[in-house]
């Protein structure tokens, strides 16, 4: 499914420049926004008793468990790489031994400072700071790779959470939406992904504002979702979306070059929602922003999931794919 590829890949957090494509030529592909690392075993070079702890820990904090979490961390950290470490001690708040751990860390000395300076102020949202950091900086984080070794752990962490997925989902397999199983009715796009007009049976079903509605409650129901358990990321992966912002996107393009009575306000509408739908991760806010050609939102979200792809633990520990989403941009404030 679309969307278990999408998922996967924000809780990677692996972001790449996307194709510059506006929102009314063709549609960038998702593999054009993002990287798709590959996941497997063979990069923890432990025991096999402490790899397994390791493999213990993750699962913790990918199910939100800070008590079996902190358990795994005290067993292992000696055996842990500094990067870990220290994704460790922000998640639980041990500013003290971090600022001991960031002097270790194998970064310019521009981020060591950054980061002693962020545990040295103990701040209270450790996901605010950085906020306010890049406030004070224009946004201005360009793209670097990981750490190759901190990149090669973090695929065993991605390993662990498809695991997981997948023994859920061998139990529970997703079924398909209502949402889903319309779109798939319908042609938005030819063989080489251009935008086709809507049908004039998929103008009956689709340009109604009753289906406008559900897609419009649809999207809610997966912010609120979002919002109330963005802290488990196993919750999130293995969530089955009942809104899918590939679909908006299509949908969109499509209606551009459809030629309808009431075409600029089903356009409002629509837009409407992409802009809300920006609210739920970061990756909504990039496709969201593309969508609707918000350039310089764009470049905002750009610069934050440039930096949740440079350091993906702490990221992922800290869950910035969503506690920074909003920062310097709300669709509320619209």
């Amino acid at each position: 499914m679309w969307y278990g590829f999408v998922i996967s890949m924000l809780l990677v957090c692996a972001c790449a420049m996307a194709d510059k494509t506006t929102a009314s030529s063709n549609r960038a592909s998702y593999s054009s926004l993002i990287d798709s690392p590959e996941g497997g075993r063979g990069y923890i070079d432990l025991d096999d008793k402490s790899t397994q702890r390791i493999y213990d820990g993750f699962r913790a904090v990918i199910s939100n468990d800070d008590k079996k979490a902190k358990l795994a961390y005290g067993r292992t950290y000696k055996h842990m790489p500094n990067f870990l470490q220290f994704a460790y001690d922000l998640r639980f708040r041990n500013f003290e031994r971090a600022k001991e751990v960031a002097e270790r860390l194998s970064y310019t000395d521009f981020e060591k400072t950054f980061w002693k300076t962020l545990v040295e102020k103990k701040p209270a949202v450790i996901s605010k700071y950085v906020c306010d950091w890049f406030k004070e900086n224009k946004f201005g984080f360009e793209k670097i790779k990981p750490i190759p070794k901190e990149a090669d752990w973090f695929k065993e962490y991605t390993y662990t959470l498809e695991s997981m997925q997948k023994e859920l989902r061998s139990k529970s397999p997703l079924k398909k939406t209502e949402l889903d199983a319309t779109f798939e009715k319908y042609n938005f796009l030819d063989g080489k992904k251009n935008p086709i007009a809507l049908s004039a049976d998929s103008q009956k079903e689709l340009l109604a504002t009753e289906f406008f509605d559900k897609f419009r409650n649809m999207q809610r129901r997966d912010t609120n979702y979002y919002s109330a358990n963005f802290w488990s990321a196993f919750k999130v992966a293995s969530y089955g979306p009942y809104f899918g912002p590939n679909n908006a996107w299509d949908f969109y393009l499509s209606l551009e070059v459809t030629d309808h009575p009431r075409k600029s306000h089903f356009l409002r509408r629509l837009k409407g929602i992409i802009k809300d739908m920006r609210e739920n991760m970061v990756m909504h806010r990039l496709i969201g922003s593309k969508i609707i050609q918000d350039e310089e939102d764009y470049n905002k979200a750009l610069a934050i999931a440039y930096f949740i792809n440079r350091y993906p633990f702490v990221s992922a520990f800290l869950r910035f794919d969503f506690t920074l989403n909003n920062c310097g941009y709300s669709p509320k404030q619209e």
